[in-house]
């Protein structure tokens, strides 16, 4: 079990490496493609249909979510790209930012970036 100091280093660290804050705003300059799409959603043993909010190569933010931790593993079905796993980043009133554990061509999901 990790220790709340150990979250919040985690925490800190997955919000910086997907680019999110603990609101869903952006921390970062990367490009990210805004639009709500239909989603598949695995943590744990059970699947969730849920809407992506928004993606870029490392991240992605899920309205819609179960509740989940920081630091939880958990994958997302792309539409074009297929399931892609990572870590909660952050978890606030039914939304989360899903860190990527490795980047993602978005233009393989058929979106413009903007």
């Amino acid at each position: 079990m990790l220790a709340i100091a150990d979250a919040l280093t985690i925490s800190d660290s997955l919000e910086y490496d997907c680019g999110f804050d603990m609101n869903g705003e952006s921390k970062r300059s990367e490009f990210r493609t805004e639009f709500v799409q239909s989603a598949d959603f695995r943590h744990g043993e059970t699947q969730y249909k849920v809407d992506i909010r928004n993606l870029s190569s490392k991240g992605v933010m899920i309205d819609g979510a179960p509740v989940v931790s920081v630091g939880d593993q958990a994958s997302v079905r792309i539409d074009q790209i297929g399931w892609v796993g990572g870590l909660i980043a952050w978890s606030i009133e039914g939304r989360c930012g899903l860190a990527f554990d490795r980047p993602i061509d978005v233009k393989l999901a058929g979106l413009s970036l903007s």
